[in-house]
């Protein structure tokens, strides 16, 4: 009778932390399982992010129903000829530009090629300034979802590359002349008039420090006009010197340092003036260093 008892207690026992067991483990299991809408959120936050801003033609009116495409991606400007493109994160270079009809491509005025970065999460502004080409893209590149299939057009012009396009320029050997030439393409994204080429290249020619020339055209009001900055934030320009002269966004730690500079009252010229100034800089304008060929 004592040992049917005892068999009973175990078995009740035995069932307990069985039971017990099964218990815990569905705990422990449920509190690391992570919740469906958390992990949507948190991917969906981290995968994207949004290239937004306006474009507008070089006598600064907003264009308006211009196709921008970016990796794959594309959308038109509104009536106040501003855009937003959500895209996946990562480095993209120049976007694409051209009219609702497929018919006339445009470039920006500053043809430097820089690499656009975007972040997993965060949202980049960026503004274009836009002027025509006589290239015509082909139909079958990113358009917006709304937009209408347009016929491809039965004959393409041949592309005629920019003077001021960066594998053009970035070729010009080291003379007096075209280091002027070169500053008026990365500094003011155009060709050089006769008169401003003499004017400079008689400068340059008094002077020991030929990226002093960089930083004088930093800071002319042709400059500051088609990039807009006396409406800039100390932060906005100082991506705008990063986009201009070092070919990129500024990354989180530079942003921050220059910044702290020009917040702390260090003026605007000698924050350019030190960035142009940069090893990386020289690293990219070789045509500023070295001898000068005659």
């Amino acid at each position: 009778m004592l040992n049917m008892m005892m068999k009973k207690k175990l078995t009740i026992i035995s069932i307990i932390v069985i039971l017990v067991v099964i218990v815990v483990a569905g705990l422990i299991a449920w509190r690391q399982k992570p919740k469906a809408d958390e992990t949507t959120s948190t991917d969906s936050k981290k995968s994207f992010s949004v290239l937004w801003g306006t474009i507008t033609d070089e006598q600064h009116h907003s264009l308006v129903d211009i196709v921008i495409s970016l990796g794959g991606v594309g959308t038109q400007t509104d009536a106040q000829g501003q855009y937003a493109l959500v895209v996946p994160a990562g480095d993209y270079s120049t976007p694409i530009f051209r009219n609702a009809n497929a018919t006339q491509q445009y470039e920006p005025t500053d043809m430097i090629d820089s690499q656009i970065s975007l972040q997993e999460g965060y949202d980049l502004n960026r503004d274009f300034q836009l002027r025509t080409t006589d290239q015509i893209i082909a139909v079958n590149d990113a358009m917006p979802s709304t937009s209408t299939a347009v016929p491809s057009p039965s004959a393409k012009p041949t592309p005629t590359p920019s003077p001021c396009a960066y594998n053009t320029i970035k070729s010009l050997s080291p003379t007096v002349e075209n280091r002027v030439k070169y500053t008026y393409c990365l500094a003011l994204g155009r060709e050089a008039e006769a008169g401003g080429l003499a004017y400079w290249k008689g400068v340059l020619q008094g002077s020991n420090d030929p990226l002093g020339l960089v930083v004088t055209f930093s800071q002319t009001d042709e400059f500051k006009i088609n990039n807009k900055v006396t409406s800039l934030s100390n932060e906005d320009y100082v991506k705008l010197l990063y986009r201009k002269f070092l070919l990129r966004e500024a990354e989180p730690g530079g942003l921050a340092y220059w910044a702290g500079l020009l917040n702390g009252g260090q003026s605007r010229e000698s924050v350019a003036s030190q960035i142009i100034h940069s090893a990386e800089f020289a690293a990219k304008h070789s045509i500023y260093t070295g001898p000068v060929k005659q």
